[in-house]
């Protein structure tokens, strides 16, 4: 009992520092606004706008509101789009609609002025025809919407369109839509009407507003030879605040300038000179109507430009964040959000709870994203804008070689696995033979096992790489740098130094960078990416498999190397379980990793390995009590975080979404893990480590098992901890939408540290060959 001790107070210690941890400093923009009775939203959407857009002198509204307001960059992202097109408004109108990553169906109608005609009528009559419902008078209906909720019905997530506008609606407010984005030639146009996606009711309406046609002017310069005339557009809007003046109560109005799709869409049938002087008279007509929300807004009003640049374009070139810009009381410097804890970093899906807390009214449970906060700062526009910017490059040079990294660990660890398994099998290798196949093995053993170290260590060295190219050079000088002076020296050092090195080194770095805000883990090629909008702070699924594995294997071989020495019995007795405290701790605490689900997991995992190393046998009490530790520790972190100051991890914002929503909501969420967990499963090339790896286990035990056998009593460390880290990533494959990444980076150092020991043994041919004589 005397030795549980130091474990609770290590546990106590870290969840002290955990709690006392001060949360991100942010100033909320409703706690300063002043408190009318009645406030308007007006929503810009600015599709395909970028930073390298935004200047002083080609765009002054946009200017004006980035210095006196707050900017940031936003992830409009998007999980589907139809096949070799671009990106288009309509997932991001979708998006804010629902709060949640909603699906589009191209195959769905636009949305209609209720009198325009449509299929032989008007579209009040298509809207009555397909829907089964009343117009009730509203001046636009979305004939789409029966197809766009039938192909959500398909989803994981918990979509319903139309949940911002309908919860306006249902407070006494109104919301109005004017713009168009048509594109295609007059006589046969492409329609496409985001504003009144983005602002419809629960039913596919909208009160007020015009996205008809009737908004464009002929010209034989613009796009399909039309663009978007600014007086008509002038006027609409003034026409429609007039009527949401006389409503009353909270008001939406979603402005689409409409000239930017259009160029977007033309530019691939013009000369690039065309294409980018359309382009930059669209971006000033996006500038006009910006300039009329300004205009037009009250003391109270808040103005959002939002950017619906996503995140590939059929040309394969990758594409950054887009910009956003909030003018409005309280909200000045860099905008941020609890959803990404990144300064000047939010999703397009807090827009819509930003709409909904400027407006003073309740975030439905529907909506996953959070409402923007600011930080302020000393910098100017022209300084803000150059950070976000080049943050984006940076990331987006990442993003680039994020595969070629991945491919490159998988191909050396499979190599390295089969080496060392057809060295194994051989029948008389000779000695020529041993050492080619034994020295190419530990090679790419050595390379596999210093990349993910070598990646976040790049990050340090070279923060913001220019691109994908120089983020590829740092990361593979960084991995040989690591792997080559351990190879060069791993005959003179004691066998298992090189992989422990190698590991204790990986958990440590990417352990110590969390009190820091993990800086390096969202420049790392291996953790998650922000730009696909995964997550974008804490420690990431990865991440946390990469040091589970890491740190569980190098304290095995080093218990392994020196098993009589006094600090390694007392790394056996308790020193695995305070480093499991410490590891669960950081990873799941809500100011540092911000990953709940390690708690069950990286519990199991590390409870396992203190017990096996021990030499405790197993029962099924101990696994069940192992089971209840781990849904305790899941419980502690989640009273913290709820009840700390706000909610930062999944859970808790699923435990307030089932406060407010039922526990059909955690059963949402349960059923959307479970449906990532099965697209990773046959989707990611890590899989093929997990497999190599077994493969090697599982056919050494087989057939040779005399070598097994040698090999388990010299590394009975190593054994355990393979057993506890099977469990844990058994644990983790049920539990985590990552799925088999997660035991798949565990199986890159139990599998390696086994093969590089198999190596070893696999050298002394004289004590291969008496233990086969031994065993016949």
């Amino acid at each position: 009992m005397k030795r549980v001790w130091p474990i609770v107070a290590i546990f106590a210690a870290v969840m002290v520092a955990c709690v006392a941890a001060p949360p991100l400093t942010t100033t909320a923009a409703a706690a300063t606004a002043a408190q009318s009775k009645d406030r308007t939203v007006y929503l810009v959407i600015a599709p395909y706008l970028t930073w390298a857009d935004v200047t002083a002198t080609s765009t002054p509204s946009l200017w004006r509101i980035a210095e006196q307001g707050a900017v940031a960059s936003v992830n409009a992202r998007s999980r589907v789009r139809k096949s070799g097109t671009g990106a288009t408004a309509l997932e991001g109108a979708l998006a804010i609609s629902s709060g949640v990553w909603a699906l589009p169906d191209w195959a769905a109608p636009a949305a209609f002025n209720a009198s325009e005609t449509v299929a032989g009528g008007t579209a009040a009559e298509s809207y009555r025809r397909t829907v089964g419902d009343s117009t009730d008078d509203a001046d636009i209906v979305f004939l789409g919407l029966p197809i766009i909720e039938r192909a959500n019905r398909k989803g994981s997530v918990d979509v319903q369109l139309g949940t911002l506008g309908e919860t306006i609606t249902s407070a006494g407010g109104v919301t109005a839509a004017i713009g168009n984005s048509d594109t295609g030639y007059s006589d046969a146009p492409e329609f496409q009407r985001p504003a009144a996606v983005a602002s419809m009711d629960a039913s596919g309406l909208v009160a007020f507003g015009d996205v008809s046609a009737a908004l464009l002017a002929t010209s034989t310069a613009a796009p399909y030879a039309r663009g978007t005339d600014p007086m008509r557009f002038a006027n609409a809007l003034a026409s429609a605040l007039q009527r949401v003046e006389a409503h009353g109560g909270p008001a939406l109005v979603v402005l689409d300038a409409g000239d930017l799709a259009r160029a977007r869409d033309f530019s691939w049938q013009v000369d690039p000179t065309v294409a980018a002087r359309q382009r930059a008279e669209a971006v000033a007509a996006l500038d006009h109507v910006v300039g009329l929300a300004v205009d037009a807004r009250g003391p109270d009003d808040v103005v959002i430009v939002a950017s619906q640049a996503l995140f590939a374009d059929p040309s394969g070139d990758a594409e950054g964040f887009g910009p956003l810009l909030v003018l409005g009381e309280g909200f000045e410097g860099f905008a941020t959000a609890s959803s990404t804890h990144r300064m000047g970093l939010v999703t397009n899906i807090d827009i819509t709870a930003t709409v909904l807390e400027a407006l003073r009214l309740e975030r439905p449970v529907q909506v996953l994203g959070s409402p923007i906060n600011t930080l302020s700062t000393d910098k100017d526009a022209s300084s803000r804008i150059a950070y976000l910017s080049r943050q984006s490059d940076v990331l987006v040079a990442i993003n680039q070689v994020k595969p070629a990294v991945s491919r490159t660990m998988v191909v050396l660890a499979v190599l390295a696995f089969a080496l060392t398994l057809a060295l194994a099998l051989l029948a008389s290798p000779t000695p020529g033979t041993v050492t080619v196949l034994a020295m190419t093995a530990r090679g790419a053993l050595l390379l596999a096992l210093a990349i993910p170290c070598a990646v976040w260590l790049a990050a340090i060295v070279l923060p913001a790489p220019g691109s994908g190219a120089a983020a590829g050079a740092a990361i593979a000088l960084g991995t040989v740098a690591l792997a080559a002076p351990l190879f060069a020296l791993s005959r003179r050092l004691p066998i298992r130094a090189p992989v422990a090195v190698l590991c204790l080194l990986t958990s440590l770095t990417l352990l110590a960078e969390q009190f820091v805000g993990a800086p390096l883990s969202l420049l790392s090629a291996l953790s998650y990416s922000a730009l696909l909008g995964a997550r974008y702070y804490g420690i990431g699924n990865e991440t946390a498999a990469i040091v589970f594995g890491s740190l569980v294997v190098g304290c095995a071989l080093l218990i392994d190397a020196w098993p009589r020495a006094r600090w390694v019995e007392m790394l056996r007795s308790w020193g695995v379980a305070v480093l499991g405290v410490v590891f669960v701790g950081v990873a799941v605490a809500p100011a540092l990793g911000a990953n709940v689900g390690v708690a069950i997991w990286g519990t199991a995992g590390f409870a396992l390995a203190a017990l096996l190393l021990r030499g405790v046998r197993l029962t099924p009490g101990r696994v069940g009590l192992i089971i209840v530790g781990a849904v305790m520790v899941v419980g502690v972190f989640a009273a913290v975080d709820v009840f700390g100051g706000g909610a930062q991890t999944h859970l808790a914002r699923a435990l307030e979404g089932a406060d407010r929503g039922g526990v059909g909501t955690l059963w949402t969420i349960i059923v959307r893990k479970a449906g990532a967990n099965a697209r990773v499963l046959g989707s990611t090339e890590l899989t093929w480590i997990l497999v190599s790896a077994a493969a090697l286990g599982a056919l050494v035990r087989w057939r040779r098992p005399a070598v097994w056998t040698s090999l388990r009593s010299a590394n009975a460390a190593l054994f355990a901890v393979a057993t506890a880290a099977i469990g844990a990533g058994i644990v983790a494959f049920f539990t985590e939408d990552s799925g088999i990444v997660i035991p798949s980076y565990m199986a890159l150092y139990v599998g390696g540290a086994f093969a590089w020991m198999l190596l070893a043994r696999l050298g002394d041919i004289e004590a291969v060959n008496r233990d086969d004589s031994d065993r016949q």
